[in-house]
């Protein structure tokens, strides 16, 4: 299973991957009830406006459902007297069109243009929460969001951060533990008889957090690069040397297969390049550390979570889901991307 990893140089602490799912949800949820695509169907039709180029299959799904809501207009203007609405009336390619872009959105979302401004749903979702939610709320979308591309808390707000964790496992908005059953199950797991709990593992976290008051803490995603890495330390391999060779090609079998299927400079600096990043891990650790946090700071100082900017820092443009449905949308989108 997946894992949301807190890392410092003195160790690590890791959150369960349903819990990192879970913090997605919560700020997905926020954005779904802004949407409000299960109320109103020209939201939706008003959406897609913003997204001429895609994708085909909600475009689709929304012209039948124009053509749904036009017959089912002509009905209601013909429909015989003491009769209050047609009892042909259909709705069911509307319903196909709210539920397929709600889905869309929750999944994987797609890119919206506004005044020339190109955006993308996902992160106008996640704003959204960042705009509506409390501190828990910010953190679990933050976490979310940024967690595999390397977020980070400086050593002075590890605290900080773990008493935001408390608040949001007093309310609820985080989880301490799930119920789950071994293989399937036939009911509500938490009903059923041999349910299990699992700890998600905040509490291993806060501990973490707490217990040094410097060095940063960095997140990474197990499915993604860990930290430290050489793509955001910004290393790169010394140069091939003259005449290089890998160790397997040493001897005479060896030599004649590098040879063979190597056989120009431009294959060999290929090789080279591709296997030449092992050497990053041949750095001292604390050499690796030092030189990605710095990359860090350098390339993503945004990313760094704090309490004066945990609601301040956006996905892209400041831009959320009121803005895209206000009456001035055009300006507020111009004058968000701006700043």
């Amino acid at each position: 299973m997946s894992r949301l990893y807190f890392h410092s140089e003195h160790g690590e602490a890791e959150l369960r991957g349903s819990e990192h799912h879970w913090l997605g949800h919560i700020a997905r949820s926020i954005a779904t009830a802004v949407w409000d695509l299960a109320r109103d169907t020209d939201r939706g039709y008003e959406l897609m406006a913003l997204a001429p180029e895609g994708p085909d299959y909600l475009h689709k799904a929304m012209r039948d459902a124009q053509a749904e809501e036009a017959r089912n207009k002509d009905l209601y203007a013909n429909r015989p007297p003491g009769i209050s609405y047609p009892h042909n009336a259909t709705f069911t390619a509307q319903q196909q069109f709210r539920s397929a872009l709600e889905t869309a959105l929750n999944v994987h979302g797609f890119q919206v243009e506004v005044a020339g401004v190109r955006l993308h749903t996902t992160d106008v979702g996640l704003n959204t929460a960042l705009a509506c939610g409390s501190a828990p709320v910010q953190l679990a979308a933050k976490l979310y969001g940024w967690g595999e591309g390397h977020c980070w808390v400086d050593g002075k707000d590890r605290a900080w951060m773990a008493d935001v964790i408390d608040k949001g496992l007093e309310s609820g908005v985080l989880r301490r533990a799930i119920w789950y059953v071994d293989g399937v199950c036939d009911g509500p797991v938490a009903w059923h008889p041999d349910r299990k709990l699992s700890n998600q593992g905040w509490e291993a976290v806060q501990e973490f957090l707490r217990s040094r008051g410097d060095g940063p803490v960095v997140l990474s995603y197990s499915i993604c690069d860990q930290f430290p890495n050489r793509e955001i330390a910004g290393w790169e391999p010394p140069l091939m040397p003259e005449g290089w060779r890998p160790d397997w090609a040493d001897g005479p079998e060896g030599l004649q297969e590098w040879e063979c299927d190597y056989p120009d400079e431009d294959d060999r600096l290929r090789y080279y390049r591709e296997t030449a990043g092992d050497s990053w891990r041949d750095l001292p650790e604390d050499e690796r550390w030092r030189m990605a946090m710095e990359g860090l700071e350098r390339t993503r100082p945004w990313s760094r979570l704090s309490p004066e900017d945990l609601g301040e820092f956006y996905f892209g443009p400041p831009v959320t889901i009121y803005d895209l449905f206000a009456p001035d949308r055009d300006e507020r989108v111009r004058t968000k991307a701006a700043d």
